[in-house]
């Protein structure tokens, strides 16, 4: 017999709501998530990326979270923060597998070599400490192609005061993650209709019509 939890029904969230988020979480090809899949996230119908190692515990007691990838869509144009990833990956967890007591989670994804690496640690082990993780740890990677780069590894136990930590931090940034998409979104139509202009300007009133 399996020790992967199952999914839990919608009313069974012991009074802790974590509903409507603003990233959709499938397993492979869209499917409904199971436990222990890589875990792939949509913003509407755009993949923003994967979390490509998800390990849960001999007993299921316990999942770890390690190695956030950012889709090529979500690389190129960034309005997908790996907050809200964060965020409403613990959450979808949370929520959805009521006897996974325990989430472990791993931020290491590289950074741009110009950052200052300490700095970047220090803020997602601030993170971590804001959705309600404890025994924040900040690691030094000495593998050569991580090199100078820090891992923080943080502790998500399922609490009143976690769930607490965790709403306050989802309500934060999902507003922001609105704001982002529609700044990105005013962004992109702007650009539209100048290249639309452009079009006009250089091909006349057929370029349109085609």
């Amino acid at each position: 017999m399996s020790n992967i939890p199952s999914t839990r029904g919608k009313n069974s969230s012991a009074g802790h709501s974590l509903t409507f988020p603003e990233l959709r979480i499938t397993g492979p090809g869209s499917a409904p998530y199971k436990l222990g899949e890589l875990m792939y996230l949509y913003d509407g119908e755009t993949h923003v990326g994967t979390i490509g190692a998800v390990t849960v515990s001999p007993g299921g007691n316990e999942v770890h979270l390690d190695r956030f990838v950012p889709s090529a869509i979500e690389m190129r144009h960034g309005w997908v923060m790996r907050k809200i990833v964060l965020v409403e990956v613990v959450a979808f967890l949370a929520e959805h597998f009521a006897t996974v007591p325990t989430i472990r989670v791993s931020l290491n994804s590289p950074i741009e070599s110009h950052d200052d690496f300490l700095k970047v640690a220090r803020d997602r082990a601030q993170f971590l400490h804001q959705i309600g993780a404890q025994q924040i740890d900040i690691i030094p990677s000495f593998t050569p192609s991580n090199r100078g780069n820090f891992t923080v590894a943080g502790v998500w136990r399922r609490n009143p005061q976690s769930f607490k930590a965790l709403n306050v931090a989802l309500r934060h940034e999902r507003d922001a993650h609105r704001s982002r998409r529609a700044a990105s979104g005013t962004f992109t139509g702007r650009l539209a209709n100048l290249s639309a202009q452009i079009r006009r300007l250089f091909f006349g009133s057929q370029e349109g019509s085609r």
